[in-house]
């Protein structure tokens, strides 16, 4: 672990990235003691319980495994691979309040049935959907036909685009979490996404306030 006293630290607390600093007291090979200098921050981590710091372009992360106070106990901080940090746009949770959801069907098959879909996480570039780790749907590399419909509470908007499967993450259950990368959306589309990604990201941010 570096060897600086205080650190930058960042965690994803509803696929917001969250920054905030804390003091290293001591780092072994198993574990890490940090004291939270940035209450926001420590908010984030009582239910993030992950989070990173990076050094000359690798990335560290642990896990949290005991919080008391300000003070918090880690596993020891190990290089990894996180695409989160790759983002080149916000990407942020949807919410029960701002729902947001997706008819898919194969994209070269105009007589498939559209599927109905929860979206988990959206950006101005893509979603992330939950489905059946054995929903033929979602091979990796597939093209679909998507239909977005997207409430910002007193509003709501579709869109109808193209898109492609690009990445799975396995969860819980026999679900998995469905990558799909926009391929043609139009500028007032990606415009449309953007306010609703930014609206969810103030109201994200104004959630920790209260916390």
């Amino acid at each position: 672990m570096s060897q600086e006293k205080v650190l930058e630290f960042c965690t994803f607390f509803e696929e917001v990235p969250i920054r905030g600093r804390a003091e290293v007291l001591s780092s072994s090979r198993k574990v890490a003691e940090l004291k939270v200098l940035d209450s926001y921050f420590l908010k984030a981590l009582n239910f993030t319980k992950r989070l990173y710091y990076k050094k000359n372009s690798r990335i560290y992360g642990a896990d949290v495994i005991f919080l008391n106070g300000d003070f918090i106990n880690t596993t020891a901080f190990k290089p990894v691979i996180e695409p989160k940090f790759e983002r080149s746009v916000v990407r942020v949770s949807t919410s029960l309040s701002c729902p947001v959801t997706a008819e898919i069907s194969f994209y070269y098959k105009s007589e498939e049935k559209e599927k109905h879909y929860r979206v988990l996480d959206v950006s101005e570039l893509g979603i992330g959907v939950l489905a059946s780790v054995s929903d033929y749907t979602f091979l990796l590399g597939n093209l679909l036909r998507i239909k977005l419909e997207v409430s910002t509470g007193k509003a709501a908007f579709s869109i109808v685009t193209k898109g492609k499967v690009v990445r799975k993450e396995l969860l819980s259950d026999g679900k998995q979490k469905v990558g799909i990368f926009f391929l043609d959306l139009s500028r007032k589309e990606r415009d449309l996404l953007a306010q609703y990604v930014s609206k969810r990201q103030r109201e994200i941010i104004s959630l920790l306030k209260v916390l």
